[in-house]
């Protein structure tokens, strides 16, 4: 079809139209915008201009095609900023001096956006550009008399770096640009007669494609986190309807420091999360052996996607990919040469997509870079010239290097079929709504002012018993239920041994009966946690084996990465495979890697640093959840007692995956000292932990729980309502859980047994009021 002039009616689309987030998800109106594949195309409003580049009648076409597979999200430059005629950079340009314009530029823009504006499209308008090939922060250091722009293709990269960065303290440069942010965001769309404040083909205004501060000094990098804040807020003053994002690669756009990608985002004036990813621009994929580096490009695409998807849950806002590429086979750039390895990475962004779509997860859109469309390349030019189609890649860059053409059948076949996918997926909350079930049943208890009480392996043996096999009548032994007349409300297992595939746990617990007890169990009403501990991946070793400190780092860094991937695959199979009565998965709080306070496991305190407990941590969280969608677990931090606030916190890994501050502590009676000075000690540890742990949680709205705690053999005669029952009393504490009873230890048992001397002492623990059994959490209508 034929582009035509807009009328102003094209653009009365209806105010519920405008996209905003709600609940970590986009929305439009009050109905959900659903999870999107879209493309980048800086140059729509260029073929839509009254300039010697315009081609109305490509636009049209481009628009219908893109319309056909499902896209209708696009990534779109405003206008370049400065003198036509200069080498890397494309044109025409709209500002072509501080605060002038091109109108005839401009009108493109506001015929572009109408054009989208019919077909019921969408475009992100970035407004500036930290790479020269649309001018951008070097043209407003030219204009503000610092220098003329560098080329990224002839000066060195630290070169660029330290001319780029001078935009972010230059205040002239700065102020420039805040003048062109309020002449585009306030100008009236001359061919609809109305603001583009009041266009809902506009789905957010962008600060700036892939602003960077360019450098690792702390100074500049809190200006450039402060300036980005500034203009988010300063659009939204002068425009209250849409969305805005910042346009920032990720960790890679701010110099990998993410915890100033997490100051930036978490500001109120930016909706969404960004991220770029550029396997061959930042070395996972090599020009000369592109098939060969695909694997290790993918990998580090999941590990970087991931741990964006952490903050982004954390802040409870939408992630979006909104560039990403892979070149062609053999790094060729013709239209038609093959895209095999490109397919192969498309279909692994897509399928992530489509899984954060199937869960509901914050992973919300993709926009490939870049859509070329019907562009006929010049053979003559390796890089773009003026009088050359527009292929989608920028000036400075091979053309067609990463072009999607209509021609590039594979693709188009491949984003075809997801978006169809996507439109067609309603997400599955089940395993969200079990574990924040899960976390609201335990805040409610503690608002009551009650403890549940939990035994580790209550329902497989006990003091001189133990299952043979998973009983016909159910689960119906347990030393607990046996002392007291009620099961525990918190059944604790581990599952150290189902990461190497053994049948059994390292407590000889069959892994089917596991299943079986911890379904009963929560079809019961009751509450399920799993420790684990996991073999040393490095020696072979047990959990406890500590002969080496690079167990973490060989995990991390080394060639067990691929290793522990398939154990975190074994765990994840058996958490997922616990489901509840209505089929759906069981909600079940997860404690890996406890007790890293001390160093008697592989990943303790002495055995890795800081950074390496924490990319563990990430690393397991990572995978159960952003890959493999496990929404159904409550994750539990568990460091070992006896510590101070520094050293519980100090390998903390994030309030993004951490839901309860646990505390595993045990009563150890010195030699020579009496049981009652043991029980004074103990209580005093745990008032003095969870003194601190109570606050942390406050503050960081999470639960705080006794994980792990017990006196071996329970010699003292009132251990429960003199050293534990007063300070649960005084804290705020969801859950304590008391250690195993062995069927082949006699002296190693922690809580009582039927017959037991001192089990009256439980029972008056039990019976005082304030400790919730599985009996407590039938009568609250549990699950």
């Amino acid at each position: 079809m034929t582009l035509s002039l807009c009328c102003a009616c094209c653009g009365n689309r209806d105010a519920a139209d405008f996209i905003s987030v709600r609940d970590g998800q986009f929305v439009r109106g009050d109905k959900p915008y659903g999870y999107y594949i879209g493309t980048n195309m800086w140059y729509g409003p260029v073929l839509a201009s009254a300039t010697d580049a315009a081609d109305p009648d490509r636009l049209a076409e481009e628009l219908d095609s893109l319309k056909a597979l499902g896209i209708t999200n696009l990534r779109v430059l405003l206008g370049a900023d400065g003198e036509a005629g200069v080498q890397s950079k494309v044109e025409p340009t709209l500002q072509t001096a501080p605060g002038v314009y091109d109108e005839n530029m401009f009108v493109g823009v506001d015929r572009f956006l109408c054009e989208l504006g019919k077909r019921g499209m969408t475009a992100i308008l970035y407004l500036n550009n930290a790479w020269e090939w649309s001018g951008g922060y070097g043209q407003y250091l030219e204009w503000a008399g610092a220098g003329s722009p560098l080329n990224t293709n002839t000066a060195t990269w630290d070169e660029y770096r330290a001319a780029t960065s001078r935009f972010i303290t230059n205040e002239k440069a700065r102020e420039m640009f805040r003048n062109h942010v309020r002449n585009v965001v306030t100008r009236v769309n001359t061919v609809t007669g109305k603001p583009y404040s009041e266009d809902p083909a506009i789905f957010s205004w962008q600060i700036c494609n892939e602003p960077r501060c360019f450098t690792d000094d702390e100074e500049v990098q809190k200006e450039f986190a402060s300036w980005l804040k500034e203009i988010a807020g300063y659009i939204k003053s002068l425009d209250s309807n849409h969305m805005v994002s910042t346009g920032n690669e990720g960790s890679f756009g701010c110099e990998m420091n993410m915890d100033l990608y997490r100051d930036i985002h978490s500001c109120p004036d930016i909706d969404y999360l960004t991220i770029h990813i550029w396997p061959y621009n930042w070395g996972w994929a090599k020009a000369d052996n592109l098939e060969g580096t695909l694997p290790e490009a993918l990998s580090r695409t999941d590990r970087y996607i991931d741990s964006h998807i952490i903050l982004a849950e954390e802040l409870g806002k939408p992630l979006v990919i909104e560039e990403f590429g892979f070149p062609r086979d053999g790094f060729r750039f013709e239209k038609g040469s093959p895209v095999t390895c490109r397919d192969k990475y498309y279909s692994h962004i897509f399928g992530r997509l489509e899984d954060s779509a199937r869960r509901g997860g914050v992973l919300a859109g993709l926009n490939f870079w870049t859509w070329g469309g019907t562009a006929s390349q010049n053979p003559e030019n390796v890089y773009w010239k003026k009088g050359d189609d527009y292929c989608g890649d920028p000036a400075q860059e091979q053309q067609g290097l990463n072009s999607i053409y209509l021609d590039d059948s594979s693709t188009i076949g491949l984003i075809r079929e997801s978006n169809a996918r996507l439109a067609a997926t309603v997400p599955d909350l089940s395993g969200k709504e079990a574990s924040e079930g899960l976390i609201s049943m335990l805040a409610g208890a503690v608002a009551e002012g009650k403890t549940l009480y939990g035994h580790q392996d209550d329902l497989f043996y006990g003091h001189n018993w133990k299952l043979e096999g998973i009983p016909a009548d159910g689960f119906t032994r347990s030393d607990v239920k046996e002392s007291c007349g009620s099961f525990p409300a918190v059944l604790g297992m581990d599952l150290g041994g189902i990461e190497i595939g053994d049948e059994c746990n390292l407590d000889g617990i069959p892994f089917e009966m596991m299943r079986a007890a911890a379904e009963e169990h929560y079809a019961r009403g009751g509450v399920l946690t799993f420790s684990w501990h996991a073999r040393n991946p490095l020696t072979g070793g047990d959990a406890w084996d500590i002969t080496s400190d690079k167990a973490v780092e060989y995990i991390l860094k080394g060639e067990g990465q691929d290793k522990f991937l398939g154990w975190l695959e074994r765990t994840a199979d058996f958490l997922e495979s616990v489901k509840g009565p209505d089929g759906k998965p069981a909600a079940v709080i997860f404690r890996p890697w406890h007790e890293h306070t001390g160093s008697w496991f592989w990943w303790g305190r002495d055995l890795c640093s800081i950074r390496q407990y924490q990319d563990l941590w990430n690393l397991t969280y990572e995978y159960m959840v952003c890959r493999r969608g496990l929404a159904n677990l409550v994750w539990a931090y568990s460091p070992g007692g006896g510590n101070s606030e520094e050293i519980y916190m100090e390998r903390y890994p994030g309030d993004g995956t951490v839901d309860i501050l646990g505390l595993d502590l045990y009563e150890y009676v010195r030699e020579g000292e009496s049981l009652d000075s043991a029980n004074a000690r103990f209580s005093a540890q745990m008032r003095d932990a969870f003194s601190y742990i109570s606050r942390q949680a406050e503050s960081r709205s999470k639960l705080a729980a006794l994980t792990e705690a017990g006196l071996e053999s329970l010699g003292h005669p009132a251990w429960w309502t003199e050293a534990l029952l007063p300070v649960l009393k005084e804290y705020p504490v969801a859950y304590a859980l008391t250690w195993r009873n062995a069927w082949d230890k006699p002296m190693h048992f922690y809580a009582p047994y039927e017959g037991f001397e001192n089990a009256g002492d439980f029972r008056n623990f039990v019976d005082e009021g304030s400790i919730v059994m599985l009996d407590g959490l039938k009568k609250k209508g549990n699950n």
